[in-house]
């Protein structure tokens, strides 16, 4: 992903991306940019919706409470998305799980309809990118 649009990514979403974690610096392509931001604004519209409605006087204070999602890892392997976290709930599990599904229908190039190709590296790129590569 280009720096400007990772940046984009991490300082729209502090929360999920801390400046410190180095290590969750998001290494896919472009057409990605869409369903992650997608992703990491409904997460984190969940997570402060129920801490906004009361559901938990303190963030922690339940041990049924769902913890800040925090990326530890996103990359691309074998054609899908892999966006691995600490935190969150079954519900953002779930927001995930359906996240990496798209991804295998999205070109990682530029973000339209793709399809899993087996070349040197699998990869889930549209007819023009899979012939231009």
């Amino acid at each position: 992903m280009k720096e400007e649009l990772a940046n984009k990514l991490i300082n729209k979403y502090p929360k999920m991306f801390p400046k410190e974690a180095k290590w969750a610096y998001p290494t896919v392509g472009d057409g990605w940019y869409d369903l992650l931001d997608v992703l990491c604004g409904e997460i984190q519209h969940h997570l402060d919706w129920q801490r906004a409605e009361g559901k938990y006087e303190e963030y922690d204070a339940k041990p049924d409470a769902p913890e800040q999602v925090v990326v530890v890892q996103l990359k691309e392997k074998f054609g899908d998305l892999r966006y691995y976290v600490y935190g969150g709930d079954q519900k953002a599990y779930g927001m995930i799980r359906m996240a990496e599904a798209m991804s295998n229908r999205i070109c990682e190039m530029c973000g339209n309809p793709g399809k899993k190709r087996d070349t040197s590296w699998i990869k889930t790129l549209c007819d023009d990118c899979a012939e231009n590569k």
